[in-house]
């Protein structure tokens, strides 16, 4: 199986970096731009570091090892770092390096000063100042097992190596006060446990002492109390017992009295003041009972609560009789009195008795508790003793402790010096770390390129136009039979006047190289054949009507047949422009006049075979016209007189008239501009024609010179695309 090497053809990428050249450009000059102005107005900066080395006490005795101090920066970094970089160290930092003379600073500030005028100017120098420190100037981090980096940048060399000496210093005492604030915490902890423990050894030794001198006292007159009390309560619950059953037959001979006259009304006695007296009566009792509680009750509060529920029961008397007043006869009333208040104050008596009943259960087996109670004061002493000698070996053992301590802390002020090393000191730097300002501007230039570069190749891929004639090919499933270069303004030379021989040679020799007419018309075409082509193509401004030019102006000088040229586009005429000619009749005026023209509608050009048929004044729509049988008359008589028709059609997506045009036609070249109309626009179009005309249009590729260069002067499918030389003179060889 034969092996070859493929070659990567440069010329491709450079022709698509071409195109979209301006997207190179623009993105390199804004990158450059930008890169200019970041090298201008860049400050360089530098930055000065310094390593403190940690190191453990090497102490020889393991006694006084236990109480040696530990180095705890590296453990308590994170704690550390943020005590150093509180706002009291770094005001401190600030004053020593002179922060607050910066120029930008000041700017800043002065800007800040006035949105904020409450803010005075210093404090606004010194908030600035802090928070540049803390975002970007310091750095703080462990370097190793055992060793703390510390570096500081800034546009001032000298400034940088100012803040990292301070940052050292500071550093270094912060260090010693968290490790001896743990000795000395310690220390003062045990201090004041001492003194707790103390104190509660004291007051657990008085309480013993007071128990046993009071613990008999105590237990008698307690007893005597309980008993006193509770004979108090059963005379209470006596006495409020017999004037309960006193009300009771007040009330029942009242009613007895009242049960005998029949027509007797029985009187509404109903008030709120009533239900209040007797509301407040109730709260009384409540507070009789709460002072029957208490073993030291005063005797004056008790009697000046029965005074009150006294005067809250002659107060319900004198409102009971205002209410009888008015509902009895001044007989009865007296009956209706005793009646009502008998049965308030019998409510009144059975709340009470019951209440100083519960009181004396409640000191009937407390009584009972109190004579069960001697073996527990045995306990109690017992425990009070224990409580005594556990606050004693509490204070015993802090004492120890804070006479530990004490011993730790004068070892950790005679060692703490030797625990940290200066490694590398800080130096004033003498070079810049930040980039110099022509390598910054280099790299910019290379990101804009690249960027650029990037871009050009993305809107490649993003291109849904055709590229290469292979794509067309392989879409399409068509042959592509003409490749037509993208002409200059000075390639449209079809108005022959006025221009000399050297001109038109070239001119000839451009239609030469780029339409093979073998290819177009066949090997075995003779003049005796009749053959009507159609151009078209899907959308406006693809060149359909240049190459319809071109390919008239080819047959009619390089075969020497007679050709026509038809303006067929009615609604966008074209070829006039292009020859330079007056579009007063054409086309439409033939069919509508058919043979009543006055003068020949075929208009000569420059070349000797070659004649066009303009659109001429439509007075019908196109598609009218195209579709009458005039049309197909005017055509077939057209047909006798030239040998090669060539109809100029307007595109098939916007309107139909190329499909009705294609009918007529023996052949039909679709032109597609590279780089521009649509893949899906252009197989839609060529399916109109398919499916219409029932042809297969050949393909010409137009606008290659931006898409396709590599195609010229190279062999691209066997056909060679070039100058022809001597030993070559047939321009249609292929």
């Amino acid at each position: 199986m034969p092996s070859y090497n493929q070659k990567i053809d440069l010329m491709i990428y450079w022709d698509m970096l071409w195109r979209h050249k301006w997207v190179v450009i623009i993105t390199g000059l804004v990158f450059t731009v930008f890169g200019l102005y970041m090298a201008l107005t860049s400050v360089p900066v530098y930055e000065a570091s310094a390593t403190i080395l940690l190191r453990e006490i090497d102490l020889e005795s393991r006694t006084v090892e236990r109480f040696a101090p530990e180095v705890r920066a590296l453990t308590d970094f994170s704690t550390l770092r943020a005590k150093i970089l509180s706002p009291e160290n770094l005001r401190r930092l600030i004053e020593q390096a002179a922060l607050k003379d910066d120029s930008l600073l000041n700017k800043l500030a002065e800007a800040t000063h006035r949105d904020n005028p409450y803010l005075s100017l210093e404090d606004i120098k010194l908030t600035l100042a802090i928070q540049k420190l803390r975002q970007k100037t310091l750095k703080i981090k462990p370097n190793g097992a055992n060793m703390i980096q510390i570096a500081a940048q800034h546009s001032d060399p000298r400034s940088a190596y100012k803040i990292v000496e301070t940052l050292v210093q500071i550093f270094i005492e912060q260090s010693r006060r968290t490790e001896l604030s743990g000795v000395e915490t310690g220390l003062a902890f045990s201090r004041s446990q001492m003194a707790i423990y103390k104190k509660n050894l004291e007051e657990a030794e008085t309480q013993w002492q007071r128990f046993k001198a009071g613990a008999a006292i105590s237990q008698l007159s307690s007893t005597a109390m309980k008993d006193e009390r509770i004979e108090n309560l059963r005379a209470i619950i006596f006495s409020t017992s017999t004037q309960l059953e006193r009300e009771r037959a007040t009330f029942a001979a009242a009613n007895d009295h009242l049960s005998l006259d029949k027509s007797a009304a029985h009187p509404m006695v109903a008030s709120p003041l009533l239900d209040e007296l007797f509301q407040q009566q109730c709260d009384k009792l409540d507070q009789l009972t709460t002072l029957l509680v208490k073993n030291n009750g005063n005797e004056e509060e008790i009697n000046r609560t029965n005074s009150d529920i006294k005067a809250l029961d002659a107060s319900l008397q004198t409102e009971v009789q205002r209410l009888l007043a008015s509902q009895s006869s001044w007989t009865e009333r007296p009956y209706w009195l005793d009646r009502t208040m008998a049965e308030y104050r019998r409510k009144f008596l059975d709340k009470k008795k019951e209440k100083v009943q519960q009181l004396l259960d409640a000191s009937l087996e407390s009584r009972k508790a109190s004579a069960s109670s001697v073996p527990l004061q045995a306990l109690t002493e017992e425990r009070l003793k224990k409580e005594v000698d556990q606050a004693r070996e509490l204070y015993e053992m802090f004492l120890r402790q804070a006479q530990g301590s004490e011993m730790k802390a004068a070892l950790q002020n005679a060692q703490s010096e030797y625990q940290y090393r200066i490694l590398e000191p800080a130096q004033i730097p003498l070079e810049p770390i930040s980039m110099g300002r022509r390598n910054k501007l280099m790299i910019f230039c290379v990101l804009g390129g690249g960027l650029g570069i990037m871009l050009a190749f993305g809107l490649e891929y993003l291109n849904r136009a055709f590229m290469k004639v292979e794509e067309v090919g392989e879409y399409l499933q068509l042959p592509v039979v003409g490749i037509m270069p993208k002409l200059e303004r000075k390639d449209f030379i079809f108005d022959l006047e006025g221009k000399d021989t050297i001109e038109i040679q070239r001119v000839t020799t451009t239609i030469m190289k780029h339409l093979p007419l073998k290819d177009l018309l066949g090997e075995d075409f003779s003049s005796e054949q009749q053959k009507t082509m159609l151009v078209t193509s899907s959308i406006v401004a693809e060149g359909k009507s240049t190459f319809a030019a071109y390919l008239a102006t080819s047959l009619a000088m390089l075969q020497d047949w007679p050709v026509l040229l038809i303006d067929g586009d009615l609604r966008r005429p074209n070829l006039h422009r292009l020859f330079k000619v007056a579009n007063h009749r054409g086309l439409s005026n033939l069919v509508e006049q058919e043979e009543c023209l006055d003068a020949s509608p075929y208009v000569p050009t420059g070349y000797k075979k070659l004649s066009l048929l303009l659109g001429g004044q439509n007075q019908r729509t196109p598609l009218e016209l195209f579709t009458s049988k005039q049309f197909a008359r005017t055509l077939d008589q057209i047909k006798k007189d030239f040998p090669f028709i060539i109809i100029d059609a307007p595109p098939v997506i916007p309107v139909n008239d190329a499909l009705i045009l294609g009918r007529y036609a023996d052949a039909i070249f679709y032109v597609i501009k590279a780089g521009l109309t649509p893949r899906d626009v252009v197989k839609r179009g060529i399916e109109l024609i398919k499916n219409s005309c029932s042809h297969v249009p050949g393909i010409i590729l137009n606008n290659v010179r931006e898409v396709l260069p590599y195609y010229y002067k190279q062999n691209y499918y066997k056909y060679k695309y070039g100058y022809h030389s001597a030993s070559n003179p047939d321009p249609l060889c292929c």
